[in-house]
């Protein structure tokens, strides 16, 4: 009986720990909103791993591999084993972006940290009359680049079999041409398994200080992340995110779906859509997704994926993963 009594008491302290996280990422978002275009450090946005791009980065709610630590932090609470991945992105007008990550469950809790970097270079410098520096034309003119770089160190720890909570601390540098600036932010966020087909999942992402170029200081893009999985089968999966309260006054919605087709009993091909409606004013096809797979059960996956970003042009991603 008096075992009884412990665990609803336990069962309470949780209810309301996670009453009392909801209730903060919700005030800490409305209480830094802006208005849209106010924000630096834009390339915070875009989705590191080649499933969530896929899945037009509705992944708050998923927890089953190292790639939450981007969209949710609390996710790593639930990562069955260890695991890295590498994703590198062809992207339009000569951007690179290249995405690193690794999970590792402890007795303590889950560690992860992820690189995300981007750059362009042979950008034509011009003055401030828009005149080409060191040359007639764009061609001939002088060259310079820009590189943008977030180092994140996650932790996350099941507090029980249905709720997992997780902080993430990103280090952010970016540069262009002999200028630079750096600052600081943070990623809160909780999951939440309903029932045995239904995660729910929010995150607070980007919490934090401003990028400072010069005189010119701008906030980060912060991003407050409601999320929800439902695992129609072992083979089929459907996700929804909706993020709202954003810095710059920009509230999108993503919709991501996995379907995994089996090959035998150890190998999959997983065929992924998803639509993400904040890159639709790009025109064209942009902000849909689609992607597909390869996967041995608990060891290794291969991931690539296609996101036409309208006259900008497509984006190819490919993506390896390591489980051990």
């Amino acid at each position: 009986m008096k075992e009884r009594k412990k665990s609803r008491g336990v069962l309470e302290m949780f209810k309301k720990s996670g009453f009392v996280f909801v209730s903060l990422c919700f005030v800490i978002s409305i209480s830094y909103a802006g208005s849209k275009g106010t924000t630096g450090g834009q390339f915070l946005k875009i989705v590191g791993g080649a499933r969530p791009a896929a899945m037009g980065n509705a992944y708050c709610a998923v927890s089953d591999d190292v790639n939450s630590i981007g969209s949710n932090p609390s996710g790593l609470a639930f990562l069955p084993k260890s695991e890295v991945t590498a994703t590198y992105t062809v992207w339009f007008q000569d951007i690179k972006y290249n995405y690193l990550a690794l999970g590792m469950p402890m007795k303590m809790g889950t560690l992860g940290i992820a690189v995300n970097m981007l750059s362009v270079t042979g950008i034509p410098k011009t003055d401030n009359t828009g005149s080409y520096v060191g040359g007639a034309t764009a061609e001939t003119a002088t060259k310079f680049g820009e590189s943008d770089t977030a180092i994140t160190l996650a932790y996350a720890k099941a507090l029980n079999d249905k709720l997992g909570l997780g902080l993430s601390m990103k280090i952010i540098n970016m540069s262009i041409d002999d200028k630079s600036a750096s600052s600081f932010a943070a990623d809160l966020g909780g999951l939440y398994k309903a029932s045995e087909k239904l995660d729910l999942g929010l995150s607070v992402q980007n919490l934090g200080g401003a990028i400072k170029f010069i005189e010119v200081s701008d906030p980060l893009p912060m991003n407050l992340k409601i999320g929800s999985k439902y695992q129609f089968s072992e083979k089929f999966l459907l996700g929804l995110d909706i993020n709202v309260g954003t810095a710059d006054g920009v509230s999108t919605v993503n919709l991501g779906t996995e379907y995994s087709l089996a090959v035998n009993e150890n190998m999959s091909l997983p065929l992924r859509f998803g639509y993400n409606s904040g890159l639709s004013d790009a025109g064209g096809m942009a902000g849909v997704s689609l992607g597909l797979g390869f996967a041995m059960k608990n060891s290794f996956g291969f991931d690539a994926t296609w996101a036409p970003y309208g006259d900008l042009g497509d984006t190819i991603r490919v993506g390896l993963k390591y489980s051990f």
